[in-house]
């Protein structure tokens, strides 16, 4: 009896796998997927990473804040105005590390 209910299973599967509902359904989701995870931009003339370009983006914005408070921090002699660039420079330097940990 357990033998005929394992067959019964198995053909109840492949009905619906084969079926035009099941083959929309899965294309369908596939479709999903692809807009979800789709991390291109497109432009007339090239397409580019989304990632890539957020990336350096934040990058070359980081360093060009870092050089900025680093020659502020050199002209500037007195202390009361170091204080502006050294703590911005620190928050970035602290941002761009990653945290230490133990593995």
């Amino acid at each position: 009896m357990s033998e005929e209910k394992v067959e019964l299973k198995e053909a109840l599967k492949q009905m619906r796998d084969t079926s035009p509902v099941a083959e929309l359904r899965e294309k369908h989701n596939i479709e999903l997927e692809d807009k979800k995870y789709n991390d291109t931009w497109q432009s007339c003339c090239f397409e580019v990473d989304r990632r890539a370009i957020r990336f350096f983006s934040q990058l070359f914005i980081s360093i060009l804040i870092m050089v900025f408070c680093i020659v502020q921090l050199v002209r500037n002699k007195t202390c009361e105005s170091q204080q502006l660039y050294s703590g911005i420079l620190t928050t970035i330097i602290g941002i761009m590390l990653p945290s230490p940990s133990l593995h």
